[in-house]
């Protein structure tokens, strides 16, 4: 561990990520335009149900423990009468100090991904896999946000380590570490539990050939399943986990189902995770990728990628995905995160194929380094999604055009425009009826939001406020312009209309403001 820190190659991986996870980690502050993000006001209303006397959520409980751990000064100072930590600053704080702790998980888990190439593949291959793991998208995203995607692939990742030493020595020790933190990941985002059922199969057998061996995986399997059951405070909470299992394994899952159970629906499923993994990796990941499978020939000493890496994704592609027949790119976070290892194998390839002389460098020869720069653009073309956000423009020009006191509406779903407090603001549904009864003077819409389906009655209210003779006029319309972003050349970031597979389209979408035309009074 203490050589692998003093790597200069780790440390300016670990550097460049750290400054990538943080530019845009105020995106939205302090409001959230990040969908799914756990806001300070549930953390605190956990707090007060002290986790139990039937609390739930739609997460597991382990990271709203360790935010609760984060926010403890904050509610000392609350409780000896310092602030009232239910106030709009303090709780703007705490949401902040959230995103933080997701980064230094990302960074966690960029350490710990170079760990595991270390001691599978060699020292050389553990920046090359550091960087590919935090350059897939969305991770560079997911890293800034109160989401639960980076962190449960944090305690994924620690659980592999623990497995890698599992495999090689079956000590008692090492099987409890890999059960704990396996409870850890699930207790962190249920649909974890699909990592691991093949891999665990595969280390049963593997260890389970002596009675050492057995003694060992029943120490962890008894560890696994105690904390399992304290994570998620069976003892004093059983009601709310029971709330927490009909949650997930009904609205939460079964209302999202974009694929029939069929043979046809299966492929098309098969079909629509690959593309997801290809627009995760991008072409030049898919190029070390691709690099890193090659078999190599006889007499090479390269290493290989353990099976339990390719156990992991097909385990986790059937016992989940192929169930609940949907599938989004943040799905796919610790598939593409132990993929990094592939394509560190692939890194020093593309070295050898192409670098010759004094291009010729430790991981990586000029195509290489391009493959890399190109990955690199990618991840800091999010970035620069957030920082240009057009909801930043949109805001400027109410504070600039809007006086204080007009009646500013936005549609139900207000997470994804404008923050509007500064205004007299009022929600309002998408209809045209609610609409002439609340006669708002501005309405800001975003447009790519309600665009998601061409026949929706959001996209027919939407195209009723743009009519000519409407009530209505487009006083303001902006989508920052991608430039030479490497995101540009992806439709889900062009085509004007939210993607079902990604949130990053979320970022910078087309904002659209509406003032109530003065000789057109509505109704």
């Amino acid at each position: 561990h203490g050589r692998l820190s003093e790597s200069p190659s780790v440390r300016l991986v670990l550097a460049l990520f750290t400054l990538l996870f943080t530019v845009g980690i105020w995106w939205g502050w302090p409001a959230t335009w990040a969908p799914d993000e756990l806001d300070s006001a549930s953390i605190l209303n956990a707090v007060g149900h002290r986790f139990s006397n039937g609390w739930f959520d739609k997460y597991p409980p382990l990271h709203h423990y360790l935010l609760a751990v984060i926010y403890s000064p904050a509610l000392v100072a609350d409780r000896l009468g310092w602030w009232r930590v239910d106030t709009e600053p303090v709780l703007a704080l705490l949401y902040l100090q959230g995103r933080a702790l997701t980064l230094a998980m990302g960074i966690g888990t960029l350490f710990g991904v170079a760990l595991i190439a270390t001691r599978t593949l060699g020292a050389a291959y553990a920046w090359p896999a550091a960087f590919c793991a935090g350059a897939f998208l969305p991770f560079v995203f997911y890293a800034k946000t109160v989401n639960v995607d980076v962190p449960y692939v944090f305690w994924f990742v620690v659980s592999c380590l623990f497995l890698v030493e599992a495999h090689r020595f079956g000590r008692a020790r090492d099987c409890v570490g890999f059960a704990l933190t396996a409870a850890a990941t699930v207790a962190t985002k249920d649909q974890a539990y699909a990592l691991y059922v093949l891999p665990a199969l595969h280390l049963a057998w593997r260890v389970g050939r002596s009675r050492r061996g057995i003694a060992a995986l029943a120490a962890g399997t008894i560890a696994g399943l105690v904390a399992l059951a304290l994570l998620f405070n069976l003892p004093f909470n059983y009601g709310g986990f029971r709330h927490h299992l009909e949650l997930v394994v009904g609205p939460a899952s079964a209302d999202y189902r974009m694929f029939p159970p069929t043979v046809a629906g299966q492929w098309a499923l098969a079909t629509s995770t690959a593309g997801q993994v290809l627009w995760a990796l991008g072409v030049p990941g898919t190029i070390l990728v691709l690099l890193g499978l090659v078999r190599p020939g006889r007499g090479a000493d390269e290493p290989r990628v353990p099976i339990w890496v390719f156990l992991v994704a097909i385990s986790y592609y059937l016992t989940l995905i192929a169930v609940i027949g949907y599938v989004y790119d943040r799905f796919l976070l610790p598939v593409t995160t132990l993929l990094a290892l592939v394509a560190a194998i692939g890194l020093r390839r593309a070295s050898a194929f192409v670098g010759r002389g004094r291009w010729q460098h430790e991981g990586g020869g000029l195509f290489g380094f391009v493959l890399l720069g190109w990955l690199l653009w990618r991840a800091a073309s999010v970035d620069a999604l957030l920082v240009r956000d057009s909801r930043y423009a949109a805001e400027a020009w109410l504070r600039t055009h809007v006086p204080r006191d007009a009646w500013v509406a936005s549609v139900d779903d207000s997470t994804y425009g404008p923050r509007l407090d500064r205004f007299r603001h009022t929600l309002i549904g998408t209809t045209i009826a609610e609409t002439l009864s609340n006669k708002p003077e501005f309405i800001v819409v975003n447009t790519e939001f309600l665009a998601r389906s061409a026949e929706s009655p959001e996209r027919l209210w939407l195209d009723w406020l743009q009519a000519d003779s409407g009530p209505y006029e487009v006083v303001f319309r902006y989508k920052a312009p991608l430039g030479l972003s490497a995101l540009a050349w992806h439709a889900s970031f062009t085509n004007r209309r939210q993607d079902e597979f990604t949130n990053l389209d979320k970022a910078n979408p087309e904002i659209v403001i509406f003032r109530r035309r003065p000789d057109k009074p509505p109704g």
